[in-house]
């Protein structure tokens, strides 16, 4: 079992466009940022198409930073943005 010091309690999720690669235009939920131009833009980016990593709170209350290549996609897939933590 893990202790308070181990257990995540919330993550910035990077954010990024399986069809484009980009992590910075990011058509989110149904709007169509091609025609409107809205776009989510994730957070942590070292470029357009490469993220930095993010923030993980942990139960205990301490913060610690994930480098995204320590990342893992978890959700995803038919078109979907392509979520990272």
């Amino acid at each position: 079992m893990k202790g308070t010091a181990d257990a995540e309690l919330v993550v910035d999720v990077t954010l990024s466009d399986p069809a484009s690669g980009s992590f910075a235009k990011i058509v989110a939920g149904s709007a169509q940022g091609q025609d409107t131009g809205y776009y989510d833009t994730t957070s942590h980016l070292r470029g357009e198409t490469e993220g930095a990593g993010g923030n993980i709170g942990f139960t205990d209350g301490h913060v610690k930073w994930r480098h995204f290549k320590e990342t893992e996609t978890r959700y995803g897939g038919n078109g979907m943005p392509q979520h990272w933590w």
